[in-house]
């Protein structure tokens, strides 16, 4: 059969496995609550302590390494089957994990979600480990499924597509964080960007313009917990060497030194890299652009101050400008992995003037 069909159909069997009281309308239903990275997985607790258990945390609960402290992907809560009720049902991020060669009370309970046509499918498929559905409990709502024939099959699948699943999340989390910061609308800063510098971010209300001169603008919001910070700075592209890692330190370096002080006070003050922390670095394609993802930590040169950062270098051809924009933030004492979450939020929203519509501009 189709591989595509049989998907569809794998779909409609499993959109039947939730009974007619718990759900409903997605107009009834609750708004999903829970903190953002937080995942609620729902598992036998024997197969949670097993080698099962442990490739699950494997996924979600990784360490980003990128962070000043050590922090993981997801926030992970496991909960037996048998103690899931109506409120933990309602969370944001909810996932099922099972193999159907466990037969504990806990496994069965989870089982019960799967019906039998659905069961047929995950048999006569082993590649088919992973279903995702959305608002099943609550409005706003992420469910996902793990499942296999078997333990080690399931475990096998989980471990190969690690980054399929965090990615999914990770999108998800964006999302949602999207229709968070830009909800008030245009701050008006939009338009400055659109002027003088023929570029666009959408900006959440309360940053401000911390220096705006010729190629570069640097927008920040200072609370009392966490200071956050954007900053864009643009150069003729002449050549594909500015494009290669060593000029791209030297370049942030650069941007650094003569723009972002680390004390407004101090005029030699200013930010530089954590050389002794990795600089992550991959190659993407940056809305249609090739570009360089940067991650790592920064510091004050007189070792004072520190944090993360990331960073997207990428050519515009049509406007012959090479790009570099960075998000960063400082907030000694805290986690960090949700700012940063909104840095690359943030920064994802990038377009040149000539994008945008006319009722977007």
């Amino acid at each position: 059969m189709n591989k595509l069909l049989t998907l569809l159909i794998l779909i409609s069997t499993f959109a039947c496995t939730t009974s007619s009281n718990e759900r409903k309308s997605s107009i009834l239903l609750p708004s999903a609550a829970g903190k953002t990275g937080e995942m609620v997985l729902v598992m036998d607790s024997a197969q949670w302590e097993g080698p099962l258990g442990k490739s699950v945390r494997k996924v979600f609960n990784a360490d980003i390494i990128e962070l000043p402290r050590r922090e993981k992907l997801f926030s992970v809560i496991h909960i037996d089957p048998r103690k899931l009720n109506s409120t933990l049902k309602g969370v944001s991020n909810l996932v099922f994990v099972t193999s159907f060669d466990k037969k504990t009370k806990g496994a069965k309970i989870v089982q019960r979600y799967f019906t039998q046509e659905s069961v047929d499918k995950i048999n006569a498929n082993p590649k088919m480990f992973l279903f995702t559905a959305q608002d099943e409990f609550a409005k706003g709502q992420e469910v996902m499924y793990l499942f296999g024939r078997d333990e080690a099959e399931l475990n096998e699948n989980l471990l190969n597509n690690m980054d399929k699943i965090r990615n999914h999340f990770n999108q998800v989390e964006e999302n949602r964080l999207k229709e968070t910061l830009f909800k008030a609308g245009a701050t008006g800063i939009e338009q400055t960007l659109l002027k003088e510098h023929q570029c666009f971010i959408d900006v959440p209300r309360s940053y401000q313009i911390a220096d705006n001169v010729p190629g570069f603008i640097w927008l920040r919001k200072m609370e009392s917990h966490v200071d956050k910070n954007v900053f864009i700075h643009y150069q003729p592209y002449t050549s594909e060497e500015q494009l290669k890692l060593d000029n791209i330190e030297a370049l942030r370096e650069s941007i650094t030194k003569q723009y972002l002080f680390a004390d407004p006070a101090d005029a030699d003050s200013y930010l530089t890299f954590q050389f002794e922390a990795p600089i992550l670095k991959r190659e993407i394609n940056f809305f249609n652009r090739f570009g360089l993802e940067l991650k790592g930590l920064w510091k004050s040169n007189d070792d004072r101050m520190g944090g993360p950062f990331l960073s997207y270098v990428f050519v515009d051809e049509k406007q012959n400008r090479l790009y570099f924009i960075e998000g960063f933030v400082y907030s000694p004492g805290k986690s960090q992995r949700e700012y940063m979450r909104e840095m690359r939020v943030i920064l994802s929203t990038f377009k040149a003037d000539y994008e945008l519509n006319s009722k977007e501009k």
